[in-house]
């Protein structure tokens, strides 16, 4: 079976950018999107609510999100996230 990735870059926190390019992904068929830089991993509220909404985004549109950190991300957050097994 065919498996299509999707890449994109520098969503930098903006949630229409990221919802409409992840629903049409996910209307093209690609079930695995590298966002490769600049997600937009913010502290407080807004970057919560950014990553929820990707988050449901990602389920609705039956794609799986893999994230490379950029310069402009909150890096203070990524030390407290939780790791798996592979770190």
């Amino acid at each position: 079976m065919e498996e299509r990735i999707g890449f994109a870059g520098d969503w930098h926190g903006n949630v229409a950018c990221a919802t409409s390019r992840l629903e049409e992904f996910g209307a093209a068929g690609v079930s695995t999107v590298y966002q490769v830089g600049d997600f937009g991993l913010w502290p407080g509220s807004g970057g919560k609510s950014f990553l929820r909404t990707v988050d449901a985004t990602c389920e609705q549109s039956d794609v799986q999100l893999f994230i490379v950190l950029g310069n402009h991300e909150d890096y203070g957050r990524v030390k407290l996230m939780r790791t798996d097994n592979a770190g």
